[in-house]
């Protein structure tokens, strides 16, 4: 079987719930080296929570640890000799690009995956495009989460037989429904909110995530932010200036959510708006196909391939306000609509079969086998 080092040095909250999942549906002997803040269910693999660069309190400090961390891992690396060692995340790109030459020179035999959740880092621009071009030309293979990350990687390295499309697979958070029952009757009596119909923006607070576009829209529409039938909640921690509105009807919680919270306020709604400047894929929208809700998305990355793939909402062909306004006032009209995508168990049902963990580890553990294939072939 087959020697696999599994490595995610930001293995915590949703992250940890990837790893879990994955791990739990690869045949391989693995090897886990994760965050000391691994937050989730007891892995099926030899763990090491060796990275606590993230429990330092100041950013020199936190550059040290996690390049310590990294030598740590590949004092393992020269130990065990993987036939693979699977990255799904780098923190420090300029010094990630010397690590995988020291693992080329030192262990040439051991092949290197990285997972490319997004084509670059959120909200950085190009200023890390180098750095991340020097690591994609490095390894052996590079995985991606949709076809879109796929074409701007193969563009930027000339490179069409290393990337590959692995779908992300649905988010099923660790939460006690008890709490979240409580905690979602305290919100609707709260605002009152029985008998309305809710639009919700959630996750954190970012200009990339769209949401003063939303926010505007819903400022500037009399018969948004004047309709007492409906109501817009901002849940999420972020850029208070991103989110201020004086309508009576948009109710912004601006903190970090707890897992009930987040499945308190999701359970709430009947139309869930990602209107995102650009993302490659969404935890949010992944942990949001888990509780069977119509959505609105913007037409970037991975957002709208599930709408794709089966009846479950809509997909924005722009994002201007006006546009944004337009399909908002459509949708809330047709109630029936959205009754019928809820209760659309054809089109669920093919969402979760697409975007299943056991199909998902299956294919990666495919490409594993084919990459280690074309080595002995070589």
């Amino acid at each position: 079987m087959m020697k696999l080092f599994f490595v995610d040095p930001m293995s915590y909250n949703n992250l940890s719930i990837y790893d879990w999942n994955l791990i739990e549906n690869i045949d391989a002997d693995v090897y886990f080296f994760g965050s000391s803040k691994y937050d989730y269910k007891t892995l099926n693999a030899k763990a090491k929570f060796i990275y606590n660069y993230n429990k330092r309190s100041s950013t020199l400090l936190k550059t040290l640890f996690y390049v310590l961390n990294s030598l740590l891992l590949f004092n393992y690396i020269l130990m065990h000799k993987p036939n693979i060692v699977h990255f799904q995340w780098f923190k420090l790109p300029v010094y990630d690009v010397f690590f995988i030459k020291l693992i080329n020179i030192f262990s040439r035999k051991t092949k290197i995956i990285y997972t490319a959740h997004n084509y670059l880092p959120h909200d950085t621009g190009n200023k890390y495009l180098k750095y991340y071009k020097y690591i994609y030309n490095l390894v052996d293979r590079i995985f991606v989460h949709t076809e879109t990350t796929k074409k701007q990687i193969e563009e930027l390295i000339n490179n069409h037989l290393k990337v590959k499309v692995v779908e992300h697979g649905i988010i099923q958070m660790d939460y006690d429904h008890k709490i979240a029952q409580k905690i979602k009757k305290g919100i609707s009596n709260k605002y009152q909110l029985d008998s309305k119909l809710i639009c919700l923006y959630i996750g954190q607070v970012h200009k990339y995530k769209g949401v003063d576009i939303l926010i505007n829209a819903w400022n500037h529409s009399s018969k948004l932010k004047e309709n007492s039938n409906i109501s817009l909640i901002i849940a999420g921690k972020g850029d208070k200036e991103l989110v201020k509105s004086n309508a009576n009807n948009v109710i912004i919680d601006n903190r970090f959510l707890t897992n009930e919270e987040f499945v308190a306020y999701i359970e709430l709604a009947d139309l869930i708006l990602l209107p995102y400047r650009s993302i490659s894929q969404s935890g949010v929208l992944l942990t949001i196909l888990n509780f069977k809700k119509p959505i609105l998305v913007s037409n970037v990355g991975g957002l709208p391939d599930p709408l794709k793939k089966a009846r479950i909402g809509w997909i924005l062909q722009d994002l201007e306000e006006d546009t944004l306004m337009k399909k908002i006032l459509e949708i809330v009209s047709d109630k029936k609509t959205l009754e019928n995508i809820k209760n659309d168990q054809y089109a669920w049902s093919t969402i979760q079969n697409l975007y299943s963990w056991e199909k998902i580890g299956m294919n990666t553990t495919k490409l594993y086998t084919e990459l280690l294939s074309e080595n002995n072939v070589n």
